[in-house]
């Protein structure tokens, strides 16, 4: 595996967790993820770690979708955001995309995650070398 990922997993279930890890090692990234499931471990990785993608379950009980991606934000750092849930009601959907999520993945189309992670990893990369552009002119 020559593609390392550092993936912040916010989820209740370590099996939810593993197979996330598990899909994107199959589709040759080389995950090394965390698994967290409250606010106070979101802002403690986020001070202590550097993560390339965070998938988040939309409907986490400890600590909500909306919750999460708000307190990602707050750190103000450009960290490719996918939500992931059973089902959604399509205002939900539409405020998640609003409030800033990247992308959102139903369990029923979960082989999309390598896919739609490789997409935001690379965005996110662009947005950096076009911040980095902005700054030196």
């Amino acid at each position: 595996m020559d593609n390392p990922l550092n993936i912040l997993i916010i989820s209740e279930s370590d099996d939810q967790a593993c197979h996330i890890a598990d899909m994107l090692k199959n589709g040759g990234y080389d995950p090394q993820w965390k698994r967290i499931k409250t606010a106070a471990d979101t802002v403690s990785c986020l001070e202590k770690e550097r993560w390339d993608v965070i998938i988040a379950d939309y409907r986490n009980s400890e600590l909500g979708g909306m919750e999460a991606l708000k307190i990602v934000q707050e750190f103000g750092e450009d960290i490719p955001f996918i939500f992931f849930a059973d089902q959604i009601e399509g205002e939900s959907l539409i405020q998640a995309f609003k409030a800033g999520a990247h992308d959102f993945i139903l369990q029923e189309g979960m082989d999309r995650l390598v896919q739609a992670v490789e997409k935001e990893v690379i965005e996110s990369e662009f947005r950096k070398q076009h911040r980095i552009a902005e700054q030196t002119l």
